[in-house]
């Protein structure tokens, strides 16, 4: 089958390009060019995929010519500008990236109504925000009060009027949180600031120790991504779907710290609540939601619990670090979970 992907060489866009390739799909993507310190060009993922295209996906002539090219027989929207400080510093491009970009992708699958099945991702961030520990369910409201969880409520809120208002194969909305992995040296994120703490002997700054997030490893949530395209093509029906871990994965940043540094086997110097930015005092200690539907009705579950998951990225750095190859990590770890 053939798969194409916007922003397949971001952190998700990489680890589910080498997945598709796993299961012996073709996989053709367009995005931004890569990062030099990230997977996709540490793995060399140039030459795995069948066919690339590196464009901004504002542009929608050259966007809608490569795809057209393509002709996939699925897509999924991927491309964002995904990074929480990044919004505050150029709101004007995350706005733009993350609506219009989303709303260039709607029209090209509705120009080109040859895809079997769609796949929008959004964000668990989408949810109006109203600072309690409930879980939230699909049928939430929806808001942001920081440009990128705004931007994102958008996009959502976009791709389903565009659903309802045009006829479209089946197109589906996936919501997701924080996902954690080898290859992912994204700016203020944990993981990765663990990462270059260590190895750079600096020390790691800590915003929220005390914040609750939902901790989970990017293979379990590109998984369900897949079992849902998987159903689409199956029942022919669309929808809004979560894809968060369970309980037992909704841990302190500080632990996460704690469990990690366990499994990488080094230390490094810690300071806890150094950033008094105001946009930041928005951010809830607390954000979980509700994917009882995606185990329900996809059989979609955690493969991974929280120390097995803390564990693979561990070792995913660790390794890297000691000099082995970034694809054959990432491809090892791959085959070892569809396996198990």
């Amino acid at each position: 089958m053939r798969f194409f992907i916007t922003g397949h060489t971001g952190f998700k866009g990489s680890w589910l390009t080498l997945m598709l390739k796993h299961l012996g799909h073709e996989v053709y993507g367009l995005s931004l060019e890569p990062a030099k310190n990230g997977l996709y060009s540490l793995a060399n993922l140039n030459k795995i995929v069948d066919g690339e295209m590196f464009c901004n996906i504002l542009n929608f002539d050259e966007f809608k010519n490569f795809f057209e090219l393509i002709n996939p027989d699925v897509s999924i929207h991927l491309a964002a500008q995904s990074l929480v400080k990044k919004s505050y510093n150029d709101p004007s491009v995350t706005f733009n990236e993350n609506i219009i970009g989303t709303m260039n992708f709607l029209k090209v699958i509705t120009d080109i109504p040859t895809t079997r099945a769609n796949l929008i991702i959004t964000s668990d961030k989408v949810y109006k925000n109203i600072f309690n520990s409930k879980p939230f369910s699909e049928s939430d409201s929806l808001g942001g009060v920081d440009p990128y969880s705004a931007s994102k409520s958008c996009a959502d809120i976009l791709a389903q009027s565009w659903v309802e208002s045009f006829k479209l194969s089946p197109t589906a909305i996936a919501r997701s949180g924080n996902v954690i992995g080898g290859g992912d040296w994204a700016e203020n994120r944990l993981i990765p600031d663990i990462v270059n703490a260590i190895n750079e002997g600096t020390s790691l700054k800590i915003r929220y120790p005390n914040a609750i997030r939902p901790w989970q490893h990017v293979l379990d949530c590109l998984n369900g991504y897949i079992l849902l395209i998987e159903n689409m093509l199956e029942k022919q029906k669309g929808g809004i779907w979560n894809f968060g871990p369970t309980n037992e994965n909704f841990i302190e940043v500080s632990k996460l710290l704690e469990i990690f540094l366990m499994h990488y086997g080094k230390n490094c110097k810690i300071e806890e609540n150094l950033n008094t930015d105001v946009q930041f005092h928005k951010e809830s200690l607390v954000l979980k939601i509700d994917s009882s539907k995606a185990r329900k009705l996809l059989g979609w579950n955690d493969e991974l619990n929280l120390n097995s998951a803390i564990r693979l990225t561990a070792q995913w750095y660790k390794s890297f670090y000691s000099g082995a190859n970034a694809l054959n990590i990432t491809q090892d770890q791959i085959k070892a979970y569809y396996e198990t």
